[in-house]
C-alpha cells in the first residue's frame, strides 16, 4: 500500500499537471515494475507451466496498440489484436516487449513476415523490434507475428525443429502509397 500511496502522490493528475522530473519517472517505473513482478508471481501460480516456459506480459507497437493479456492456459500460445491501423510501404513500426523470464533464461525473438532470407533473431528480455513495411506487405489483412522463445531446452509449443513459447500477432491493413494509386477514368 505504501508504493500505491507514493505512486498516487506523484501522479495526482488534478493537482500535478506538470511533467514528471527524471527521477520521478524512474521511481514510477520502478513501482510499476514491482507490481508487474508481483502479478507475474501470482500468474505463475495460476499457470503451472509458467516455471518452465517464458510468458509475454505485454507487447506494444509504436502506434499505441497493446496486447497485455496473454492466457495462462498452457494450450494457448498466442494472442491476436486487430489494430485497425492502415500502413503504407516505407512506414516503420517498433514493437516493445515486457517479459518475465523463468529461471533467468535468455530470450530470442523473431518477426514474421520477413523478407530477409536469414530471418533475423533478437536477444533480450525487454527490447524493441523494428518492422519496416514494404510493398510486399500490401494486403487488406497483414498479420505480423512476434515469436518468443527462451534459451531453455523445452518450449510451450514444440514444432519439431524449432519451438517457441509465445506469439503476439498484430493485424494491420497495408495499402500502396499515393504514388502507386490506380488510375481513374
Amino acid at each position: 500500500m505504501g508504493l500505491l500511496s507514493r505512486f498516487e502522490a506523484l501522479r495526482n493528475s488534478v493537482a500535478h499537471s506538470r511533467d514528471l522530473l527524471p527521477f520521478e519517472e524512474e521511481l514510477l517505473s520502478g513501482i510499476a515494475g514491482e507490481f508487474r513482478n508481483r502479478v507475474t508471481i501470482y500468474m505463475s501460480s495460476q499457470d503451472p507451466t509458467g516455471d518452465y516456459f517464458a510468458r509475454i506480459d505485454s507487447v506494444t507497437d509504436s502506434l499505441g496498440n497493446c496486447i497485455d493479456s496473454f492466457p495462462p492456459d498452457p494450450m494457448e500460445h498466442g494472442v491476436s489484436l486487430r489494430t485497425g491501423a492502415v500502413l503504407h510501404p516505407g512506414d516503420t513500426i517498433t514493437f516493445r516487449s515486457a517479459v518475465p523470464t523463468p529461471q533467468g533464461r535468455d530470450l530470442t525473438w523473431w518477426v514474421l513476415p520477413t523478407r530477409d532470407t536469414d530471418n533475423p533473431r533478437y536477444t533480450g528480455r525487454d527490447l524493441d523490434i523494428v518492422w519496416r513495411v514494404s510493398s510486399a506487405d500490401v494486403a487488406a489483412r497483414r498479420d505480423v507475428h512476434l515469436y518468443m522463445k527462451s534459451s531453455g531446452p523445452y518450449h510451450r509449443v514444440n514444432t519439431g525443429t524449432d519451438g517457441f513459447d509465445y506469439c503476439a500477432t498484430f493485424i494491420y491493413t497495408v495499402l500502396p502509397g499515393e504514388d502507386s494509386a490506380p488510375a481513374t477514368s
